[in-house]
């Protein structure tokens, strides 16, 4: 009788949510190769139990790293910021992936896709690109789209944790904020993400596009307000003091659903707590 071949996970990006779902994937007792461009992470990340390699997306001559996972059967996780993506060599890079059996592949994107109207949206939601950022997040989804192999595209609300606060350093410098207070601000923690991820990848129901936020929409005003009563910092101020609320509010009840997630930090004041 033949036993199935182990489905090995390789992470490509080692930053903040990689580190997370790293530890995750080896509590769960799976092989987790790690990809990275740098080798001072490779060696924090071997030092986990990883095993690593050193490949840079943006570079072609470096791609002959991944040459060590020829024929195994990969499901992989890619978590590269976009700004540091070149669009048509990130293509390239895709194909290269392809040359070897991949069981799925999850990609990370943003919420900045659905534009900055103001309203509701969700992971079935139209996307507006409304924005340079926006469009180039949209043609990085795309370009995974179009592999051969299933892909599924999780879309991520602002990224925090209690090792990264969003705007931490700009309250503390006492500096002015941009934009409103009244504009919404969605989040999801770093080990929610990494859950969601985890669960986009196993399960069977999920769709193409999902969307990964705490489902407790809020208003700078609010967050940054609370950061500085923390901090024991002056209360924020906006470059722009009109009332008008504006910006997309994420609703994640279709991707719970689908998933069978549940967000466990869902009040950011207990995180921002961990800062006193």
């Amino acid at each position: 009788m033949k036993t199935s071949k182990e489905v090995v996970s390789l992470i490509i990006g080692s930053g903040f949510l990689g580190q997370k779902l790293l530890n995750m994937l080896l509590g769960k007792g799976e092989t987790v190769w790690v990809s990275t461009r740098n080798e001072i992470r490779a060696e924090e990340m071997q030092s986990c139990g990883a095993r690593t390699i050193l490949v840079d997306v943006n570079e072609a001559d470096t791609w002959a790293g991944l040459d060590v996972l020829a024929g195994i059967d990969m499901q992989i996780y890619l978590l590269l910021p976009p700004s540091k993506l070149r669009l048509e060599i990130f293509r390239h890079f895709l194909s290269h992936l392809q040359r070897w059996p991949l069981k799925r592949l999850v990609m990370t994107s943003s919420t900045v896709v659905y534009g900055r109207e103001c309203r509701t949206v969700d992971a079935d939601s139209t996307v507006r690109i409304d924005s340079d950022r926006a469009k180039r997040q949209f043609d990085l989804e795309e370009a995974v789209r179009s592999m051969s192999c299933e892909t599924r595209i999780v879309r991520l609300a602002g990224l925090y944790g209690a090792e990264r606060i969003i705007g931490i350093q700009t309250v503390l410098a006492k500096e002015k904020l941009s934009g409103r207070a009244a504009s919404y601000l969605n989040l999801i923690h770093v080990e929610d993400a990494a859950t969601l991820l985890l669960k986009v990848m196993s399960s069977q129901s999920a769709a193409r596009v999902e969307l990964g936020s705490d489902g407790q929409c809020l208003s700078r005003g609010q967050y940054y307000g609370e950061l500085a009563r923390v901090l024991a910092c002056p209360p924020p101020v906006f470059e722009d003091e009109s009332d008008s609320p504006e910006g997309r509010r994420c609703d994640n009840a279709i991707t719970c659903e689908r998933v069978d997630w549940q967000p466990h930090y869902t009040d950011f004041k207990q995180v921002l707590k961990q800062t006193q």
